[in-house]
């Protein structure tokens, strides 16, 4: 696939594709290694942002 543009542009194209590619093992049920990995990776930076992120807003709203 060739795309014109920024290289944003592309970055995001990649991503969509990415995105999709994990919708269509999850519902066709074809889970590998990988998509556990991401999956895994996923949700412990989730935990950390809402980790820190509720740190910070409790010595905000603290103080």
């Amino acid at each position: 696939m060739r795309t014109t543009g920024s290289p944003h542009s592309v970055r995001s194209a990649r991503g969509r594709a990415g995105r999709r590619a994990r919708e269509r093992a999850l519902t066709t049920g074809t889970v590998g290694w990988s998509l556990l990995i991401n999956a895994a990776y996923l949700t412990a930076m989730g935990a950390t942002g809402m980790y820190i992120a509720s740190r910070r807003l409790g010595k905000l709203l603290l103080e």
